[in-house]
């Protein structure tokens, strides 16, 4: 229990008023503050694109990056292994904050520091585009030269991978943010430190990257070990290429759509790339797929559905529960965010996208408990965009993610709150995702009071074993700070081991909760976490958590 707080159990200190323990927050309340390296974590899983509705890009990513600064400097082991755990296990909707915490501590004075960051390097940046993000972080940010180690780092990016995985590389990525693979390839010059021999599958693959050479005669490249090479050819001949020759280039080649023509890219062509595309291309252009009737097709159709609510596939693709919910935002209305492009959304496929979204998260055992989950639809909540996603604002998320919280618990209570508490015991784990996000959005927009959860509570004496609580913690609305009235709640209702859960939604630096040192029962989660679910079963079960 937090003694400090027992002389102010009685008092009338309103949220606008400091207590032990808090400081200022952005919208004028007061709340307690995260320590750096949860501000690491929220950052890495969080981001900070676009900010907050009180915190501005630019000032949100200073905060941020003077906390991830500090942590690699404590313990850069420790850093080093947060970001590749988060990248690799797909748990952020997006892998740029990983990079940029990368390519800090690959600029560490730490040696052993930097050696790590190097030796993760292949394992965060997959692909290209993530590389030739961590190479433009390094040079905008004027962190580090390209000294030994960097080359070193960057050839093994090269060596490392497969030739069939390299041609895939120069195929779909071979440029971005102005760097292309020759760029990178000449930065590192990987076939220095590994003696691969002339007219080699890799050594070919090699020659082109460097210099856009490929062999003049082919059909002399005898064996299957040669067919990379082929495909990297196949590509390369398409700029005049008819739309028939093209769609039979893409099914014997397994060629991405990045390298059909622009003007080539019609209907047959579209059809031809979903069967070999992966699933966060077929994601992303679910509306082409339709406005160019490929989906009319049934076997087609079934195909997309299939692929979309295969829980393995989901997992192979680290396609993150946001990123779903979004296509899904975006699909349902029919247009794309830019350009002139319109489709009629298909029920069945909206389903399949409902369907995926739950599946993309662990299975989790319930936890039995009585949890009240509360989400925060103030003004700040819907003021700003989730990780920078355009069609997804950070309410929408919660209101998304407490489903998928609620999807294995039946012993719960929901609600939403502002400056008052909306019950929404009504809603089921059954109803459609937008059906949901519609409910919440009657709600949203008006100021921030985080105690409301513990005080409804409380009102209607409701025993709760947990609350899980979605929101910003720019809390400033109420009469009782929200630590407070949770430890009145727990008095007045005999449950003196309630937990309470904030599961942040920002990446500002700010929860409505101390720390497990103050309060054992309290617990830190972050808003985009695909763990989150499982986090919380065993935390309320009282298992170990991370």
């Amino acid at each position: 229990m937090y003694n400090a707080l027992k002389n102010f159990i009685t008092s009338k200190a309103t949220q606008k008023e400091q207590i032990p323990g808090t400081v200022a927050n952005t919208a004028g309340g007061y709340s307690f503050e995260v320590s750096n390296w949860a501000q690491f974590e929220r950052f890495v899983l969080l981001g900070t694109s676009g900010g907050t509705y009180y915190i501005g890009e630019r000032n949100l990513t200073k905060q941020n990056l003077d906390a991830v600064i500090r942590c690699i400097d404590e313990d850069g082991a420790r850093a080093v292994n947060l970001i590749e755990t988060i990248s690799v296990e797909g748990r952020a909707p997006k892998n740029d904050p990983a990079i940029f915490a990368l390519a800090l501590a690959s600029s560490s004075d730490n040696d052993l520091t930097r050696q790590l960051a190097f030796h993760a390097l292949p394992k965060v940046c997959r692909t290209f585009t993530h590389l030739s993000h961590f190479l433009t972080f390094i040079k905008q940010g004027k962190m580090r030269g390209f000294g030994r180690g960097m080359t070193r780092a960057i050839a093994r990016w090269f060596n490392d991978r497969s030739v069939d995985d390299l041609v895939y590389q120069a195929i779909k990525y071979p440029s971005r943010d102005g760097y292309s693979q020759q760029d990178a390839y000449r930065l590192a010059h990987p076939a220095r430190f590994v003696n691969f021999p002339a007219g080699s599958p890799r050594r070919l693959v090699y020659d082109f990257i460097s210099r856009g050479a490929l062999p003049e005669d082919l059909q002399a490249l005898d064996g299957s070990e040669f067919n990379p090479v082929k495909r990297l050819a196949a590509a390369n001949s398409l700029a005049h290429a008819n739309a028939k020759d093209i769609a039979a280039a893409i099914r014997e080649w397994d060629l991405p759509m990045e390298a059909i023509p622009t003007q080539s890219r019609d209907a047959e062509v579209y059809e031809a790339v979903l069967y070999k595309a992966g699933l966060t291309w077929i994601l992303r252009n679910l509306g082409n797929l339709t406005s160019q009737k490929v989906l009319d097709k049934k076997d087609n159709l079934d195909f997309v559905i299939k692929r979309l609510t295969s829980v393995e596939q989901l997992k192979t693709a680290r396609v993150h529960p946001l990123a779903i919910f979004q296509a899904m935002q975006t699909y349902s209305k029919g247009h794309g965010e830019k350009g002139s492009n319109s489709w009629s959304p298909k029920g069945k496929l909206i389903d399949a996208l409902d369907t995926a979204f739950y599946a993309s998260f662990k299975y989790v055992e319930p936890s039995g408990k009585r949890i009240l989950y509360a989400v925060d639809v103030s003004g700040s909540m819907v003021g700003a965009n989730a990780s920078g996603m355009t069609a997804v604002s950070v309410f929408e998320a919660a209101a998304v993610l407490t489903m998928a919280a609620i999807a294995s618990e039946d012993n719960f209570s929901l609600v939403a709150f502002d400056t008052k508490t909306h019950e929404l015991n009504d809603i089921s784990k059954r109803q459609r995702l937008d059906d949901i996000v519609k409910r919440f959005r009657s709600y949203a927009g008006g100021g921030t009071d985080c105690a409301l959860p513990f005080q409804h509570a409380l009102r209607n004496k409701l025993k709760v074993d947990a609350f899980v609580i979605f929101t910003d913690s720019e809390t400033w609305a109420g009469n009782r700070h929200p630590i407070v009235a949770l430890d009145e709640y727990r008095q007045q209702m005999r449950l003196p081991n309630t937990k309470a859960i904030n599961v942040a939604m920002t990446a500002n630096r700010f929860t409505i909760l101390p720390g497990q040192d103050t309060d054992q029962n309290t617990l830190e989660c972050y808003g985009f976490d695909t763990s989150i679910p499982s986090v919380i079963s065993l935390f309320l079960s009282g298992s170990e958590h991370g």
